[in-house]
């Protein structure tokens, strides 16, 4: 069973796939369930673009999907929500008013810089970067509640020079990023397996199979999988490898979710 977690249509300024088309692509692909996770980033800086939606016609567009799509394709409301230690109150001003079934938190930009710029890392120790977005991370998760799941918890090391190994990284960040976890297991929140790392051509899902087995080590067991499509050929892309590595390193389930409340898939 292909469940699609992480898709963007053209309510996201980095897209142009429209619900519907999403939706027919995803019966085509396979997909049996997708969440529509579009962009909201409330920046604190004005030098960082503000993305930010419609949430009544965005809610309204799902809506009229579910009814388009009945019986053919289950669909869940979600969003992206870009986070940042300075604008955490922001957003959750922003969102308590609505009822989505599934929130992912990534961060996309740190200090004021967005990260896949690539002046982010330009004259630059990579390290120093590297842990300050973790920093970032580790910083916005002690004090945010409302999301369900931190999305591409590694997604930096598609921006750092690709002779910077993956052995270098995960050995030097271990200890941060074995933290990070321990302390989205205490809040009962999750991690997504995130597959456009193979569409990105590094070969490996966001986050890494080192981290995942941490993850299960550590008593983590909220994971979703999504495949963070932007173009209707990605959705459902390469969901099914990642299902088998979550199987082989040990994961029973997979989950979804409805109004916030998780669900457990058994992965078979």
């Amino acid at each position: 069973m292909i469940i699609d977690y992480h898709v963007h249509t053209n309510f996201s300024p980095d897209s142009s796939m429209s619900m519907i088309e999403a939706c027919n692509r995803s019966i085509e692909n396979g997909v049996k369930e997708i969440c529509f996770t579009d962009h909201i980033d409330l920046e604190a800086n004005k030098k960082l673009t503000q993305i930010n939606i419609d949430l009544e016609s965005y809610i309204y567009n799902i809506d009229t999907c579910k009814d388009l799509f009945k019986n053919r394709l289950i669909i869940k409301k979600g969003i992206e929500l870009g986070i940042q230690p300075e604008i955490l109150s922001n957003s959750y001003e922003f969102l308590r008013n609505y009822r989505l079934d599934f929130i992912i938190a990534s961060i996309h930009a740190v200090k004021n810089q967005y990260i896949f710029l690539k002046e982010y890392m330009e004259n630059k120790n990579i390290e120093e970067q590297i842990l300050e977005y973790y920093m970032s991370l580790l910083s916005s998760i002690q004090s945010a509640e409302f999301f369900n799941v931190i999305g591409h918890i590694d997604v930096i090391k598609r921006y750092i020079p690709k002779d910077y190994s993956n052995q270098e990284y995960d050995s030097n960040f271990k200890e941060l990023i074995e933290n990070i976890l321990k302390i989205l297991i205490n809040k009962n929140k999750g991690i997504e397996v995130n597959t456009s790392g193979i569409s990105y051509g590094l070969n490996d899902f966001h986050p890494s199979k080192d981290i995942l087995m941490m993850y299960k080590e550590l008593g983590g067991s909220i994971i979703t999988i999504g495949s963070d499509a932007h173009k209707p050929e990605f959705i459902g892309a390469h969901v099914n490898n990642a299902i088998e590595l979550l199987r082989s390193i040990g994961f029973k389930y997979i989950t979804v979710f409805e109004e916030g409340k998780p669900h457990f898939i058994k992965i078979t």
